[in-house]
């Protein structure tokens, strides 16, 4: 993908709609967690739980490690792609298509105005603040992304299967003991809102802690107990984060920690769902 000459920053005006959205999530969320106390099922908290697992390897197998490395670290078969943009779109965090081309003008201007979600405009920019402004005009989609058919309808019904998969599906299935409204608060909303930071904090806290090995990005590999909370929280994404800019079409980004990601792709590879391209280390039992 060629440079583009084009600027992330609050010239663009805000994003009202994304920013609406945002706080209405959190909104409800907060109310979720206080109507849950006493009322809460286990059915739920359960579905909860499994809808975070499936979106958060969605979004760090699927959207990260597949497509906005174009694949280079693994192939996927097509199964895995609809689940991937199934779940993905369950996350929120805009269309596969968006989401990738944004990720490679991460990796390729990191921390510098270029960059969406550089470091160097402060820790809540990086974290959060760079959705709230709408995007600069101009930037050109991968052609690898733009060809692929799967990619291209998600992207076309991406608002229809994000609010069907992350809010109408949990409380479908809630009907099965009962509770589809505390499902919708607490698989759809909570789950959401949690999910989020937990992302985000790839964007912030994995350029933050530990120590910088990448010359040309902030992002570190944090050390000791830090790493593997961070490991923890965000699938496996965060936790050798600095080592993931210096080699980053290699999937097993959670080498020595809890990568859940690289377990769920090696997990597909015993199924056949799934090619190993370029990884130091494949196999399941690595």
């Amino acid at each position: 993908m060629p440079a583009q000459a084009i600027v992330f920053d609050r010239s663009h005006g805000r994003d009202w709609p994304a920013i609406s959205f945002i706080a209405l999530v959190h909104v409800i969320a907060v109310y979720a967690v206080v109507w849950n106390i006493g009322r809460g099922t286990l059915g739920s908290a359960l579905l909860a739980w499994v809808w975070i697992t499936l979106s958060a390897i969605s979004i760090g197998a699927g959207y990260h490690r597949f497509y906005a490395h174009a694949n280079r670290g693994y192939k996927a078969h097509s199964i895995m792609e609809v689940f991937y943009l199934l779940f993905g779109a369950a996350a929120f965090q805009t269309s596969a298509l968006w989401w990738s081309t944004k990720h490679r003008l991460h990796h390729a201007h990191s921390d510098t105005d270029k960059d969406p979600y550089g470091m160097n405009r402060g820790f809540w920019w990086a974290h959060i603040g760079w959705i709230f402004w709408n995007k600069p005009e101009g930037i050109e989609f991968p052609r690898d992304l733009a060809r692929n058919k799967l990619v291209v309808q998600q992207e076309a019904y991406f608002y229809l299967i994000a609010g069907f998969v992350g809010f109408a599906l949990p409380a479908l299935l809630g009907l099965l003991w009962g509770d589809p409204w505390g499902a919708l608060l607490t698989a759809g909303f909570l789950r959401l809102c949690v999910q989020w930071h937990w992302t985000f904090l790839v964007n912030s806290l994995a350029h933050s802690w530990g120590e910088q090995v990448s010359p040309r990005s902030s992002a570190r590999n944090a050390k000791s107990l830090q790493r593997h909370v961070l490991a923890f929280l965000t699938a496996g994404e965060g936790a050798n984060h600095g080592s993931h800019h210096n080699n980053p079409i290699d999937p097993h980004i959670g080498k020595g920690t809890v990568d859940l990601s690289w377990w769920w792709i090696c997990l597909s590879r015993r199924l056949g769902l799934v090619a190993l391209r370029n990884c130091s280390r494949p196999g399941l039992e690595q």
